[in-house]
């Protein structure tokens, strides 16, 4: 069976771009205005591109549930404008249309930012920063605003371009920058990338939600040992036995990744920093040991399962921390846990339970860690 979202906007041209994005998905698209309901005025009033994502997709997701007996997940989109040689406080970002207290129409907002480009000497570089929020549930909430989704940077020219394209005002004030052809002037349209970059959240998402987020249950020791035994490793049962007495005691939060019935990955966190030397006896939770089994590797389960566990962590405190191995086992954490925003916590490398000496001798084992910190709120 098809999966179908409904998109938060009337906007034609923002449709067409999404359908373009999901068609190579094989999903479904239904703009929200095809349901015929009257929908309110969303005030958006963040101060970014996803807090206004945020608002929409919201209030539209209680207003399909309040008013219809559809069970369509919806999702919205927002962009902010951001031009170089603009001081931060004169940057347009969400309030593209609003100016001095005015929405603008469509020429207005090309008078206007030509006028901008126009000071700027003619010209300026400009790119659009992009967000989307999908919520599939009341429970559970996607978000994203990446470079991966922002578009290509583009000269904002003095000059408008008398083409218009309903829905995208400024796209007459665009100017390839390769070729240094208006936009609306390019036979060939470079590729898009923004949309491969939508298409992977969507891929993401899809593949999260395959998996099934749980605590640990006693039948968990022996499933989690047999999953390294088949991948060549050992795992005592005492480890995870002592995993599942300290949680049921909580003194340890476990989170099991199950696909199609089998442990796919597991992680745990210690409401107080218990194994971390820098912080221990803290009121700091502290992720201790995360694992995702060699073939469920790469398809979203890591990323699902620190979701949890971040989510945990935040409803005790504003920061979390961790340790992780400096030798190549651990370079998919490490990539991972720096592109999540963890920061080393500037204590430098620990080797065991005692710091590294500066310039001495060390082993490149398992016990040489560097500790470090995720503001989570």
């Amino acid at each position: 069976m098809t999966q179908s979202f409904v998109y938060g906007t009337g906007n034609a041209g923002k449709i067409q771009f999404m359908q373009e994005v999901f068609e190579p998905l094989g999903l479904s698209l239904i703009g929200i205005g095809e349901l015929s309901l009257t929908l309110p005025a969303v005030d958006e009033s963040g101060n970014s591109p996803l807090e206004n994502a945020r608002i929409k997709a919201l209030a539209y997701y209680n207003v399909l549930r309040e008013r219809t007996d559809l069970d369509y997940p919806v999702f919205s989109c927002d962009s902010g404008l951001y031009i170089e040689g603009l001081s931060e406080v004169e940057q347009p970002g969400v309030h593209v249309r609003r100016v001095g207290g005015k929405n603008l129409t469509d020429e207005e907002m090309i008078a206007y930012y030509a006028s901008v480009a126009e000071r700027l000497g003619g010209k300026a570089i400009a790119r659009y920063r992009n967000a989307i929020c999908l919520v599939m549930n009341e429970d559970e909430i996607y978000e994203h605003m990446g470079d991966d989704i922002a578009s290509a940077p583009f000269w904002l020219a003095s000059k408008p371009h008398p083409k218009r394209e309903s829905g995208f005002p400024l796209n007459s004030l665009s100017v390839h920058i390769e070729s240094g052809q208006y936009y609306n002037d390019l036979e060939i349209k470079p590729r898009n990338d923004s949309q491969e970059g939508f298409r992977t959240f969507f891929r993401q998402v899809m593949v999260q939600r395959d998996a099934f987020y749980r605590s640990m249950t006693f039948a968990d020791i022996d499933a989690i040992c047999a999953q390294f035994a088949a991948q060549g490793s050992n795992r005592p049962r005492e480890v995870m036995e002592c995993y599942w007495h300290e949680q049921e005691n909580g003194d340890r939060i476990v989170v099991i990744a199950e696909v199609a019935g089998e442990v796919a990955g597991y992680v745990t966190l210690f409401p107080k920093a218990k194994d971390a030397p820098p912080f221990r006896g803290e009121n700091i939770p502290e992720v201790k040991d995360f694992n995702v089994f060699k073939k469920f590797q790469r398809q979203g389960r890591g990323t699902g399962l620190m979701d949890k566990i971040e989510a945990a962590a935040a409803e005790i405190a504003d920061t979390v921390y961790l340790g992780v191995g400096l030798h190549s086992g651990y370079g998919s954490a490490q990539r991972m846990y720096v592109k999540r925003g963890y920061i080393p916590d500037g204590s430098g490398v620990w080797d065991g339970n005692a710091p590294a000496t500066p310039y001495g001798m060390v082993e490149n084992g398992d016990d040489l860690v560097l500790y470090m910190s995720k503001k989570l709120r």
